[in-house]
């Protein structure tokens, strides 16, 4: 067998990184992407010495013939959030304490399985859990992952690598993303996944298909769906491009026809009373660019997101009794942020644990007046410790101001300790 080069062996290793960007075990070391190949330089260099001893690979194929439980490896890894804000507008509170574990599970060197779930404690002091992703990846060959199960979105860099509260440099998500936002969370389907060396750059790819998105009062909302009310698949994937180390660019897409759901033959309080809409289909696109610069202590990224949604009819949450015609709606949503991690600048230990983070972002809607009610502009300005790596802690001053009048601005005092595991 021939010796496999550098480039296909930092793209396959590439993929792996991108398979489990969000586990602390491999990602703890850096949360981008030159530095976590780095980090697996070194599993590298043992496959290629591997791959260069016949006898060797003679016997882990007989093992793998057979079963051999030597080949399978398993890990826990994850993170926990707990937290703290006032707000001028709400009651100050503790926030939901979380704790979301990682399951890991590898066969050799091609096969791998990875879980996480979500257990937060309710405002009602219950517990809820959540799976947040699983799925298992065969690792094709050196430029290609094949993905199914329920996957976290491509889309962009934010869901797919800088969610987990650990990696985040601010106690909360960016305007438009997280739980009540519009960009896409999760997916159920496959997915194919890889990196390709072109000259000293690298280009990273994803193209999805899954069951896509549902109508809800935010818009169309993905979150890992596993049915589906029409025969029509979601289409999402990235391709981003690293010219040089620390520096990315990317662009993404989705494309969806979205069904709303209606109890059929009620009225429609948008047509007239007494009078009845049944559930219509509506085309659902989104595109978007990201770039991330990233290098030493320097961490600049930023996100720009276009969506819309054509006119459907339907009703906007299960318990609805109602059918509601939703009118042509489009949302932009951007943000750039800043941090910068206080190491070097002095011979003093206790400052280099410090990390000042800004950040700024936008939210516009245009349409339907019912899914702009969080429509805003957003300040950010935070302070992290690092007491290691993994255990940070955030201090961070929010200024809320909605596009829409008779809401009221809203500022917020957060705190938050994070850890990775």
């Amino acid at each position: 067998m021939n010796k496999p080069s550098n480039a296909k062996g930092i793209c396959r290793l590439a993929i792996l990184a991108g398979v489990l960007a969000t586990t602390p075990v491999l990602a703890a070391e850096s949360a981008d992407l030159d530095l976590r190949v780095k980090a697996l330089e070194h599993e590298l260099q043992s496959l290629k010495q591997q791959m260069n001893d016949t006898r060797q690979q003679s016997e882990t194929a007989a093992m793998q013939s057979r079963g051999d439980t030597s080949l399978a490896k398993f890990q826990v890894g994850g993170y926990g959030t707990a937290g703290y804000t006032a707000s001028d507008q709400a009651i100050d509170a503790f926030d939901p304490v979380a704790f979301n574990p990682i399951f890991e599970f590898q066969y050799g060197d091609d096969w791998l399985f990875a879980a996480e779930l979500e257990l937060e404690a309710n405002e009602e002091g219950e517990t809820e859990t959540k799976l947040e992703f699983a799925t298992a990846t065969w690792l094709a060959n050196d430029y290609m992952a094949i993905q199914v199960g329920k996957w976290l979105s491509p889309f962009g860099q934010f869901q797919d690598r800088l969610h987990p509260s650990w990696i985040n440099k601010l106690p909360d998500a960016p305007v438009g993303y997280g739980e009540h936002g519009v960009l896409p969370l999760s997916e159920v389907g496959a997915q194919v996944r890889g990196g390709i060396p072109l000259g000293r750059s690298i280009i990273n790819y994803v193209v999805g298909v899954g069951n896509g998105p549902k109508l809800g009062d935010q818009g169309a909302t993905t979150v890992g769906l596993a049915a589906d009310n029409n025969n029509n698949k979601s289409l999402t994937g990235r391709l981003g491009i690293i010219p040089v180390p620390n520096v990315e660019v990317g662009a993404s897409f989705m494309n969806a026809k979205i069904t709303g759901d209606d109890p059929a033959g009620t009225p429609c309080d948008a047509v007239g009373p007494g009078q009845a809409c049944f559930a219509t289909t509506g085309d659902y696109t989104l595109w978007g660019a990201d770039v991330a610069i990233t290098p030493g202590p320097l961490d600049l990224r930023g996100e720009y997101t276009h969506a819309q949604l054509k006119s459907i009819n339907g009703r906007l949450a299960e318990g609805d009794n109602h059918t509601i015609v939703v009118p042509k709606t489009t949302w932009k949503i951007w943000y750039v942020q800043m941090a910068y991690q206080l190491r070097g600048l002095s011979e003093s230990v206790w400052l280099d644990k410090w990390e000042p983070v800004v950040r700024y972002g936008e939210m516009k809607v245009d349409g339907y007046d019912g899914f702009a009610g969080d429509a805003q502009k957003r300040w950010d300005v935070g302070l992290n410790y690092l007491f290691t790596p993994t255990i940070i802690g955030k201090l961070a001053w929010e200024q809320r101001n909605y596009d829409d009048p008779a809401t009221q601005d809203e500022k917020l005092l957060m705190m938050q300790l994070a850890f990775g595991f």
